[in-house]
């Protein structure tokens, strides 16, 4: 993963929501694979949707950027590449470098 993906800069005001933002997407991502072992697609374009809005609402456009391709693949049922593209979603979540700054 490029370095600068890692590093994302958000409103120190959302500091205290963040934790626990991040701690709820990878739970999403776990029942993303359950929705994969049961060839869910629907539910898990659903839900890749949702975390492609919400990532991006906080500022964490490279995880609506995974999100928004794991919705594409689960359109084709392409499990191998949902599975890959799951995988990259929470390394970004797991490394993802915050800085908390003030915007205003």
């Amino acid at each position: 993963m490029e370095q600068e993906n890692l590093t994302i800069y958000i409103d120190s005001d959302l500091e205290d929501l963040i934790p626990e933002f991040l701690e709820n997407k990878l739970h999403e991502i776990e029942i993303i694979r359950d929705f994969l072992k049961n060839d869910d697609f629907e539910n898990i374009s659903k839900m890749a949707h949702k975390i492609k809005g919400s990532g991006g609402g906080y500022g964490f456009n490279k995880m609506s950027e995974i999100a928004n391709t794991i919705e594409i693949f689960s359109k084709g049922q392409n499990k191998k590449d949902l599975e890959t593209s799951l995988d990259e979603l929470m390394n970004y979540i797991n490394n993802v470098n915050i800085v908390y700054k003030e915007m205003w």
